[in-house]
């Protein structure tokens, strides 16, 4: 509803913000095709810097210096990520299993049926 007496003011770069990170950019350094099919096909951006945060982690196993303090860290705060959203998605499955059992009961035993195997 729009009201004189309460504008909404918009100011630049306030807007919302969403950002794309799949390599379709014209002006990328490198092969674009060959970064989306990697990306797509093979191991996407979060991986590959999990593996390679492992590997520095591995080869910095007897150090103690700042950046690898740092990064040990950013392991960690990665993983307590995984894990809360792995225990969400675990409870919206539940929930959403619990809604069905009680509103169509022989999908349900369907779903559980198949899922079983």
């Amino acid at each position: 509803m729009f009201s004189l007496w309460s504008p909404t003011f918009r100011f630049p770069l306030s807007g919302d913000v969403s950002q794309d990170i799949e390599p379709q950019l014209t002006k990328i350094a490198g092969n674009a095709d060959i970064e989306a099919h990697v990306v797509r096909d093979v191991a996407s951006y979060g991986r590959q810097l999990g593996l390679l945060t492992e590997a520095v982690l591995e080869l910095a196993v007897d150090s103690d210096g700042p950046a690898v303090t740092k990064l040990r860290d950013l392991a960690q705060a990665v993983e307590i990520v995984k894990t809360e959203r792995a225990e969400a998605l675990t409870q919206e499955a539940e929930t959403a299993l619990a809604r069905l059992k009680q509103h169509d009961p022989a999908a349900w035993k369907t779903l559980i049926d198949n899922a079983r195997g």
